[in-house]
């Protein structure tokens, strides 16, 4: 069974209150960054600079899409300027995906690669803001963890 992990950053708030983004245009930022970035109230060598002007794939009165790699993508993204985040990583089961991306990582790398991705989503987030991951079992544990204290956690959403 695949379960989903909500987390929120601020007691009062709801899935109800949050308001949807895809990424809205003023969310992106093509700039240099400073060569450290804060993750987990510590402070750690940014591992992406921006280097090109990131491109819609799809847009419409609804918002903007975007293909990438996702941490090349929020590498591009101001810090607390979306509202709501929903990830669904590829869940580390030797899945072909012929797009080269490697399904089949040693758990500690799946997860140091997972938690560069949870970071860079918190970072986003305004205060407030919503992080939904659909992830099996066997990560979202090791996720809620290491999201313990940054945000708080809600509630898990199953899915039958």
């Amino acid at each position: 069974m695949d379960a989903q992990l909500s987390l929120f950053t601020h007691p009062e708030h709801s899935p109800a209150r949050a308001k949807s983004l895809f990424c809205a245009e003023e969310s992106l930022r093509i700039e240099e960054r400073d060569s450290m970035s804060k993750s987990r109230g510590q402070i750690r060598p940014s591992e992406a600079e921006p280097t090109s002007v990131l491109k819609p794939h799809l847009t419409t009165t609804h918002g903007m899409l975007y293909q990438a790699d996702c941490l090349d993508f929020l590498a591009n993204v101001r810090s607390e300027s979306i509202a709501t985040v929903f990830a669904d990583p590829p869940f580390n089961l030797q899945k072909e995906y012929r797009n080269g991306f490697k399904d089949d990582w040693e758990d500690e790398d799946y997860l140091g690669w997972s938690f560069q991705w949870i970071d860079e989503c918190q970072r986003v987030l305004l205060p407030g803001g919503s992080l939904f991951i659909y992830v099996l079992p066997r990560w979202a544990f090791h996720f809620a963890a290491h999201l313990d204290g940054p945000m708080e956690f809600r509630h898990w959403i199953h899915c039958p």
